[in-house]
């Protein structure tokens, strides 16, 4: 990763529970692994992200809750009695009971060590010696073997191996003669401790994370002071110890307060973290997390993730004591990952995870997460995709987002193409489109001449895009051939979408008509001025909401045949905007159109808005869906002086309040993918900025970048 890298990806705090008699835990980049003790041996399990093999469980598909492999794929030994485990960048490696290794997942570096470079997503047993511990590091692995004697192997090109050259290694090379105690393998970097209790590090250095007082990189072991230690943790670019006084020592990279001095100037030299006596630490990719000798949890560093767990987003230069969800029991665990943390309480050694949950990693099953359903929490700064200023137009779906340019062009992010990109990707070669309307697997624009397109959709035998060994049928939005009109009309000025695929477009006159693939059908002779996108209630009724041209506010059924096709909203008329469940009044006040199950049928009284606030409003999109509201879904808006701000519901209840996410001035915002909680906005500079879950791409931003 590079110096100044914002990225990744998902915005959670909050976390799980669970896991009694758990023995150990493993954070790595965007998955985790524990050791949980059972009656007849120990289990090993393991979640989050899953794109390389990494959870080894013999597929590609990430899994957001607690993975025991099954029969079919049950490796005895590794799964049934494995008493240590390491998660590194993309790989994981474990001792079973019979002191064999086993690694698993990414292998392009060769950090599996089974001498090729293929990922493997099942376990597979390195070399036929014993061993004793294994430390799996962003792209190479170390292990001590049953005689002490220390091996890695894996990306080589900082020296992180510790053979004194820069090549790749996928086999184990032996590090030394001497006897080892115990190794970490960091980012880019390594340290171990031997059996004389001195420390030694070796491998990328620049922001001094070896410790040696240099920045140059080592591909040799360099002794680190004259102390004894007890452990070391090697973190992503910064290095943290204990030494034999129960002292914390930290040093390296420290622009997000990561080596907990209370600066954010790096240190190549180890330096004493507060007066406290320690138990244990481990440094993650850009923070660290700590156990004082009181069993007292404290965290540091990058924190726009959470992965602090003091309820904030701000980074921490100094050890903050940290009760993420209100813990107060003693912590015995501690494992600080990429961008969340993982630790394990006393009390029945139960396991609790914050910080990202990008692919899952926080380890809760979407059905039973508190306090948000999925993969999101979109209460949480926007990142911006790109360094463009000429966007002036974007929607979001499912699994498709687009934009439009001032120049006419579209772009399109996310898995609903037939070539998924996770960057926004342009669309043909037009430069007219004024509209857009991304409606979950495909597209509608319009453009400036106001003719109406649809997306082209391919339904063929495609290899899955996240696991190139599967064939399987796919649907997806044809990039090379995209468009297709609609009619031949040009009056059309908006397109309105739908959770069930029904999707409405509007003419110039207000007139409406609903749009099943290339057929155009008249639903309507009243004239509107502005529709919301679509609302999917369970008892199948409302769809959607629109304004009329007198300013009066109407529920609408045009894709059930039960009750009527418009419901009246009381008897206003200065309605100005609506979207999903929200709509806002002419003099800026926001409402939420509750439905009240004991009119259903009276319609005149079914619908009842409810004021918000005593704010001034100009813009809202929600996340809500009707059928779906027993599951946690999120709603943004934008007031009149342009600050951006959103809210969680639940069971038509708020359960988390209006938060202010940006003190910036916003044009626009689009949030209609509800389970992923993704929503994107513009800015008054033309820049995009999107946030929530990045499932697949959808976000825009990218993978992490590497070195």
């Amino acid at each position: 990763m590079k110096k100044g890298n914002l990225i990744f990806i998902l915005f959670l705090v909050g976390g799980c529970s669970g896991g009694e008699n758990t023995l150990s835990i493993s954070s790595g980049f965007f998955h985790s692994c524990r050791i949980e003790k059972w009656e007849d041996g120990n289990r090993l399990l393991c979640w989050g992200r899953n794109i390389e093999g990494e959870l080894g469980k013999g597929d590609y598909l990430p899994s957001p809750g607690y993975i025991y492999t099954n029969e079919e794929i049950r490796i005895e030994g590794i799964w049934d009695s494995v008493y240590s485990v390491s998660t590194g960048g993309y790989h994981t490696c474990g001792i079973d009971g019979d002191n064999k290794l086993w690694c698993w997942g990414r292998n392009d570096y060769g950090q599996v060590g089974d001498g090729e470079n293929e990922n493997k997503n099942l376990p597979q047993m390195i070399s036929d010696k014993k061993w004793k511990s294994v430390s799996a590091g962003g792209y190479h692995t170390c292990g001590i073997d049953d005689d002490n004697k220390l091996w890695c192997w894996g990306r080589n090109d900082y020296g992180q191996v510790g053979d004194g050259g820069n090549e790749n290694k996928n086999l184990p090379l032996m590090v030394s003669d001497k006897k080892w105690k115990s190794v970490s393998a960091g980012g880019y970097h390594t340290c171990a401790i031997d059996d004389g209790n001195k420390l030694w590090c070796w491998g990328r250095n620049d922001y001094g994370q070896v410790g040696d007082g240099e920045n140059e990189n080592k591909n040799l072991p360099q002794m680190i002071s004259d102390k004894k230690w007890k452990s070391v943790s090697a973190g992503g670019y910064h290095t943290c110890g204990i030494d034999d006084g129960n002292k914390l020592w930290c040093w390296g990279r420290n622009d997000y307060g990561q080596v907990g001095d209370g600066e954010n100037e790096n240190k190549n030299l180890p330096l004493m973290i507060s007066n406290k006596k320690w138990k244990s630490v481990s440094a993650g990719g850009y923070h660290t997390c700590g156990i004082d000798d009181d069993n007292k949890l404290w965290c540091w560093g990058r924190n726009d993730y959470g992965q602090v767990g003091d309820e904030s987003f701000g980074n921490r230069n100094m050890p903050v004591m940290v009760s993420p969800r209100g813990v107060k029991d003693k912590w015995i665990l501690i494992s600080a990952g990429g961008y969340h943390t993982c630790g394990v309480i006393e009390e029945k050694r139960k396991v609790y995870c914050w910080g990202s949950d990008a692919y899952g990693q926080l380890g809760v099953n979407p059905l039973k997460r508190e306090p948000y359903f999925g993969w999101n929490n979109p209460i949480t700064s926007p990142v911006q995709i790109g360094n463009d200023k000429d966007w002036t137009f974007v929607s979001t779906s499912l699994v498709t987002n687009c934009a439009i340019k001032d120049d006419g062009s579209l772009w399109c992010w996310g898995s609903g193409l037939c070539n998924p990109s996770p960057f926004p990707k342009r669309i043909g070669n037009d430069n007219d489109w004024a509209y857009v309307l991304a409606n979950f697997f495909e597209i509608y624009g319009i453009k400036k001449d106001r003719t109406l397109w649809r997306s082209t959709l391919k339904i063929e035998d495609q290899r899955d895009p996240y696991n190139p060994d599967i064939m399987m049928k796919i649907s997806c939005i044809d990039d090379y051939s995209p468009f297709t009109k609609v009619g031949e009309e040009k009056d059309w000025i908006a397109v309105y979408g739908g959770v069930m695929g029904s999707v409405i477009s509007m003419k110039e006159d207000g007139s409406i008509y609903g749009i099943s693939g290339n057929k155009i059908e008249k639903i309507s002779d009243e004239r509107w001025r502005l529709l919301s996108n679509g609302s999917a209630e369970y008892s199948g009724i409302i769809n959607k909401y629109g304004i009329k041209e007198d300013g009066t506010l109407w529920g609408l059924n045009y894709t059930y045949n039960s009750g009527p096709s418009e419901i009246p909203v009381g008897n206003e008329n200065d309605w100005e905007f609506v979207d999903m469940n929200y709509a806002i009044k002419k003099d800026g006040s926001l409402w939420r159109l509750e439905k009240d199950p004991n009119n259903f049928g009276n319609w005149d009284k079914y619908i009842i808005p409810s004021k918000m606030d005593e704010e001034k409003w100009k813009e809202v999109s929600s996340g809500e869906f009707g059928f779906l509201s027993l599951f946690y879904a999120h709603s943004c808006a934008i007031k009149e002086d342009g600050t951006l701000w959103c809210w969680v519901t639940r069971n038509d209840e708020i359960v988390q309040p209006i938060t202010r996410v940006s003190n910036d001035r916003w044009i626009s915002v689009s949030n209609r993918t509800f389970l992923f909680g993704i929503t994107c906005g513009i800015k008054e500079d033309k820049t995009l900025w999107c946030w929530g879950s990045d499932f697949h791409g959808s976000l825009g931003i990218g993978p992490p970048e590497e070195e």
